[in-house]
């Protein structure tokens, strides 16, 4: 199975993950498996995420971005570089460089950084998305000749220049670059296996870009069809641990989802597998919505990451056992991202091998 089409069967299941049946059938399960306690926590050793900057140059009225207080910098080169290495002694084999909240463009020497990553003999692979406005037609180049850069993945905020300025609180500028950009692409790309993916974020009254017509639906299927790049459009909006509520985004025609609708047995994955060092040097838990790093573990300019997630830091291991009796932070009870570590997994997701508990904690034993 390629993995286009495992990517677009992996889309699909996630999107019926809220629906009524959904939610009763995993219940079921996440009970029936805590009961018998057999967890499905993935490889805490298969990818990190770095934040290169916690800075964005949209203000996405979707996003958590506008409210954020803590973190707004950009991580040095020598400090990126030294968290690479140590990853790499810990055993990554992946990193994740998109910020939760930010744009990996807004960190100048990015790419820098990313020549460094290619120079990086025990680096598999890496991988962000990036708005796709900063960068520079050569940056553009660049980037589709990276051989461990799989893949680049594009965000496009709304079908057009009205609807994506409405989205970002963008300008006609930024809109007009992104275009350019989008053009770059069909004159510097090649088709292959692992050629840039397109996300496009839109109203609920969006029908795909075959359908929409207009500039910017005509070049993204024209990098489709003409790369082989996939085309994903996603109208789900979530509340970002609760700092996201519909009245942010009144008159766009999309709706944010409520706590209500995700139940929790359990801790959350994401903590034992997609733990983040932030731009600032914090290593937070989750990399997904956590905006002000409220699940802090330490400071990888303070002490080692190694024995930041590791069995020796008491405060990783607090938080795993609050999540597995049912005591949530503030910005995992309102979180919409959960994903149980007793329930079902989506079978056609990435990555996944899966570890039990006690196997979690021989893995990172320091």
């Amino acid at each position: 199975m390629t993995h286009v089409v495992r990517t677009a069967l992996a889309n699909s299941v996630s999107r019926l993950k809220f629906s009524g049946p959904a939610r009763a059938l995993q219940r079921s399960v996440a009970a029936f498996n805590k009961w018998r306690r057999h967890e499905r926590i993935p490889d805490p050793r298969r990818r990190l995420y770095i934040e290169p900057a916690g800075r964005c140059n949209l203000r996405c009225r979707f996003c958590a971005y506008p409210k954020k207080v803590r973190g707004k910098t950009v991580m040095a080169d020598e400090n990126f570089r030294q968290v690479v290495e140590e990853a790499m002694k810990m055993g990554y084999a992946t990193l994740a460089l998109t910020p939760s909240t930010g744009d990996v463009f807004a960190d100048r020497d990015f790419m820098a950084k990313l020549d460094h990553l290619e120079a990086v003999a025990a680096l598999e692979s890496y991988s962000f998305f990036t708005n796709f406005i900063l960068p520079s037609e050569a940056d553009v180049e660049r980037l589709l000749a990276l051989p461990k850069l799989r893949p680049l993945s594009i965000s496009i905020y709304g079908h057009d220049e009205q609807s994506f300025i409405a989205m970002t609180r963008g300008s006609a500028p930024a809109y007009r670059k992104l275009l350019a950009n989008l053009r770059a692409v069909l004159r510097h790309g090649k088709k292959g296996p692992v050629g840039p993916h397109l996300y496009v974020r839109s109203a609920r009254s969006f029908e795909g870009v075959d359908s929409a017509g207009g500039e910017l639906c005509d070049l993204l299927t024209e990098i489709r069809d003409t790369l082989g790049s996939p085309i994903y459009v996603n109208r789900w909006f979530d509340n970002w641990g609760g700092v996201v509520s519909q009245s942010d985004v009144d008159g766009l025609e999309i709706s944010i989802a409520g706590e209500q609708l995700v139940d929790k047995t359990g801790a959350c994955a994401l903590i034992f597998a997609q733990n983040s060092v932030l731009a600032d040097g914090r290593v937070n838990a989750c990399a997904c919505r956590d905006v002000e790093g409220t699940l802090e573990l330490g400071n990888v300019n303070e002490q080692p990451l190694a024995e930041i997630l590791s069995l020796s830091n008491q405060r990783y291991m607090d938080l795993i056992e609050r999540q597995q009796r049912g005591d949530f932070d503030t910005v995992c009870r309102s979180c919409t991202a959960y994903q149980s570590i007793y329930a079902l997994q989506n079978p056609f997701a990435p990555h996944r091998d899966r570890v039990t508990l006690a196997e979690f904690m021989r893995r990172i034993a320091h």
